[in-house]
């Protein structure tokens, strides 16, 4: 009896360690079968630091200066968004300021009679009211005095400044348009390398999912059966 009990618990201890042995390897194989299913529910080969640090560190980093160009791009668009504000005021009063032009010159043009030249003159005053309203800062009406030699003059140069800065303006949005076109590709970009580096092959990982499958049954089978045959072996030695 103390011969087959020895026997016994040597094939028992053998047993435990195929048994733990089996378990590990079941355990193992649940953890893979997890993460597989992560993969491809999020598209993801890389959802945690544990997946692989070195490229998660990476992804983490690149994903920084995708938020960083966000922010730019937003700046830009604000700031663009002011300037074509410019840009409009900038066309309406030049040609506010032309029609100022046109008046005076007809004005000095010696075919107006004196109660033309005031009709003249109240309709400059107004377009220089709606010239100060619309550039937001102080137009001094008196330049455009109709019986002024200089009037037509100071109205040129109004208008010459007034398109400059226009030019100007518009130049500056084409070099923010430039910008932001510079930096969504700078983005695009780094997407693609965020993607190649996260992304996973959902076919691929399907067909993984499926063996792991197949492996663990095949592993909870092994179990059983070292369950019944451990059972079997107490019933023997106490039979």
């Amino acid at each position: 009896m103390s011969m087959n009990i020895l026997n016994w618990s040597k094939r028992e201890v053998f047993m435990q360690i195929e048994s733990v042995s089996l378990l590990n390897y079941f355990n193992n194989l649940n953890n893979q079968i997890l993460k597989s299913s992560q993969k491809i529910s999020t598209g993801k080969k890389i959802n945690a630091s544990s997946d692989n640090p070195a490229i998660y560190s990476a992804i983490k980093s690149l994903q920084k200066e995708v938020k960083q160009i966000d922010t730019q791009k937003t700046n830009i668009e604000r700031l663009t968004n002011q300037k074509n504000t410019q840009q409009t005021k900038y066309d309406t009063s030049s040609k506010i300021s032309m029609e100022i032009e046109n008046l005076l010159d007809k004005a000095q043009s010696g075919a107006v009679s004196d109660e033309e030249k005031q009709a003249i003159q109240d309709e400059v005053n107004m377009l220089a009211d709606e010239l100060e309203d619309t550039l937001g800062t102080e137009v001094d009406a008196s330049q455009f005095d109709v019986s002024s030699p200089d009037s037509l003059q100071n109205a040129r140069n109004m208008t010459n400044d007034i398109i400059n800065k226009a030019a100007t303006t518009g130049s500056e949005i084409r070099q923010l348009n430039t910008q932001k076109q510079e930096i969504m590709q700078d983005k695009a970009n780094l997407q693609s390398t965020i993607s190649t580096l996260q992304d996973t092959d959902i076919i691929e990982e399907q067909i993984n999912l499926t063996n792991k499958n197949i492996l663990q049954g095949l592993a909870i089978k092994s179990i059983k059966t070292t369950a019944n045959q451990q059972a079997n072996t107490v019933f023997n030695i106490l039979g």
